[in-house]
């Protein structure tokens, strides 16, 4: 997950749909594994 942040600058729209789950699943992943989000 997190390389794929990287890959994909940060764009968790992207990211989301590159790991093929939601955003807000994404986002529940990252609140667990502590990666924190870009601010916007």
């Amino acid at each position: 997950m997190e390389s794929t942040l990287q890959k994909l600058n940060g764009n968790q729209t992207e990211v989301a749909k590159s790991l093929g789950i939601s955003r807000s699943t994404l986002w529940r992943k990252m609140k667990e594994y502590e990666i924190p989000r870009a601010s916007d």
